[in-house]
């Protein structure tokens, strides 16, 4: 019941921004850990995005070649398979994926001076995180 409200909600809410002009951006969520990928999923389709999610690199590249490409990818740094710095370089070196932004997520990482300066990212979100800063990362981005 409170899914089909969701839903419903969410409809309602996609079906203004189109009626006011706006571009409903697709995001790429590229998460393993299922309760993260599902409250990111439907926090950012309350907000309006159209939102797939995936739970390792190597099917997240395969969604982002074969599918329409979204307008920003969420990656975690460890992942199964391809992890989240191959999923950047594969990105970085293709022509029709290089220039979407993607933002980086870590459990591992709490600061930016930490991390590799060569990982061409737009954002880094440490885990847990903030749902609002999660929010305001994307709408920038």
């Amino acid at each position: 019941m409170v899914r089909n409200a969701l839903n419903r909600f969410t409809a309602v809410k996609q079906m203004k921004n189109i009626e006011r002009g706006y571009k409903m951006t697709r995001v790429l969520i590229i998460e393993d850990e299922p309760e993260i990928s599902m409250v990111l999923e439907e926090v950012l389709t309350e907000e309006g995005y159209e939102v797939t999610a995936v739970s390792d690199g190597i099917n997240g590249l395969k969604h982002l070649k074969d599918d329409p490409h979204p307008g920003i990818v969420l990656v975690d740094l460890f992942i199964p398979g391809l992890n989240g710095k191959g999923v950047i370089e594969a990105m970085r070196t293709d022509p029709e994926l290089m220039e979407i932004p993607v933002v980086l997520m870590t459990g591992a990482v709490p600061t930016l001076r930490d991390f590799p300066d060569d990982m061409n990212y737009q954002a880094l979100i440490s885990k847990p995180f903030d749902l609002q800063e999660v929010i305001s990362i994307v709408h920038r981005l």
